[in-house]
């Protein structure tokens, strides 16, 4: 007997890291994915609310114009750049009247953010709705779990549950409905795979989100056979931070890394368009790795590591090597690459640094390797090498203990083998 498959969504709690969850609904949306139940927690709660009465446009407008002042009076962001803020509120006398409003309040001013949350949820959609929306909070004092069927609650109930999911005290103030108190979900459980579980659940898509905790609760239960979990491969920054430059940036995150989830892209931190050329040149690489001219395959177990985390698939060692190069590089993480775009990239970095070599004494070894320009030195002489098709000098090779500056070696024989090179 055929069993029917009963589809979750389930949305992590992490403030403003929350663009992250709608660039991933909208590749979801792409995908075919329709869901029978959502949960969530905090702003998986409020993000929640969009999918499960289908709004991604209403959603998309809210995340598109929010800012600090549409969440909380004389807010600020809390980024890298918080000396800056700290500076401008301390000399508009904002941060004073915010403390005023903190401390009477017990919390901040979120005014703004129940108006925009009142003008964007439309709960009136929620009546008879056949999605089962469940979101999570914590009673107060007693930091109890709480699973709120929203389906259950009268309309009138509907924002306030969802304010006190994503009550994230002592920031946002407590939420009060009717004799109760409540606070954020996340103090308990911020990925609530288990909601989903308890309301028939049996083919789950998590997207986890690295705030507070970095962890969720109960990951493990993630690793399921029928859970499938979209987790972020860098840190998303604060979430306070509600600059437009970073929510884009989540955005596209979330896009991306749940398209490379279901194998539409390729890449892990990076990502990059399918293209049978990546085969080629894993196969390349790898019989370039294998080949062990200078004692290469002894200094391999990091790299291995590396790999096996996101598998062992001959790609993913390509992948993985390229990324490592761009991270170093330090290229952009948001666009989708062409392979051959990455390695022209990459090339770019590394030729903008050359020292050449050609007609000159090269450099004492240890001077040569030694320092931040050690790799890019390394790389452009194995190039000049190229060029002049001459071996590597003997006393250079005896002196490296790098097994990334012979992994470089690696690929840029195979950049070399298919004419990718400059």
């Amino acid at each position: 007997m055929e069993i029917q498959k009963v589809r979750a969504l389930v949305l992590c709690g992490g403030g403003a890291l929350g663009s992250y969850e709608v660039g991933a609904w909208k590749a979801l949306r792409e995908l075919g994915y329709h869901f029978d139940i959502v949960t969530g927690t905090s702003i998986g709660a409020l993000n929640g609310a969009f999918v499960a009465i289908d709004q991604f446009d209403e959603c998309l407008s809210l995340w598109n114009t929010v800012s600090v002042d549409k969440v909380m009076k004389d807010g600020f962001s809390l980024d890298k750049n918080i000396a800056r803020y700290l500076k401008h509120i301390l000399k508009m006398g904002a941060l004073r009247r915010t403390l005023r409003r903190f401390i009477r309040l017990k919390g901040a001013d979120i005014t703004p953010f129940r108006e925009l949350c009142k003008k964007h949820i439309k709960v009136e959609l929620f009546k008879d709705l056949k999605t089962q929306f469940g979101v999570v909070c914590c009673s107060y004092p007693s930091f109890k779990e709480r699973f709120v069927l929203v389906n259950a609650l009268e309309e009138k109930f509907i924002l306030p549950f969802l304010h006190a999911s994503s009550a994230c005290y002592p920031v946002f103030p407590k939420e009060i409905i009717g004799k109760r108190t409540f606070v954020d979900g996340g103090y308990k459980n911020n990925l609530p795979i288990d909601f989903a579980l308890k309301l028939g659940a049996n083919d789950i898509i998590a997207i986890g989100l690295n705030g507070i905790p970095k962890v969720p609760q109960r990951l493990y239960l993630a690793k399921l056979p029928f859970v499938t979990l979209v987790f972020p491969h860098e840190h998303l920054g604060s979430f306070m931070d509600f600059s437009q430059e970073t929510i884009q940036r989540n955005m596209i995150l979330g896009y991306n890394d749940t398209m490379k989830r279901f194998k539409r892209y390729l890449g892990h931190k990076y990502t990059f368009q399918p293209d049978p050329l990546v085969t080629k040149m894993a196969d390349i690489f790898l019989m370039n790795l294998s080949k062990d001219n200078v004692g290469l395959l002894k200094e391999l177990s990091h790299l291995v590591e590396i790999v096996e985390k996101d598998g062992k698939d001959k790609v993913d060692y390509l992948i993985t090597v390229m990324e490592y190069f761009a991270t170093y590089a330090k290229l952009p993480t948001t666009p989708v690459y062409k392979i051959t775009d990455m390695v022209s990239e990459i090339d770019n970095f590394f030729e903008a640094k050359r020292f050449n070599f050609l007609g000159k004494e090269l450099p004492a070894a240890k001077r040569f390797l030694s320092g931040s320009l050690g790799l890019v030195n390394f790389v452009n002489y194995f190039k000049t090498c190229i060029k002049t098709k001459q071996p590597l000098a003997p006393d250079l090779v005896k002196r490296i203990n790098n097994p990334y500056y012979w992994i470089a070696y690696s690929l840029y024989l195979t950049f070399d083998e298919l004419n990718l090179l400059g």
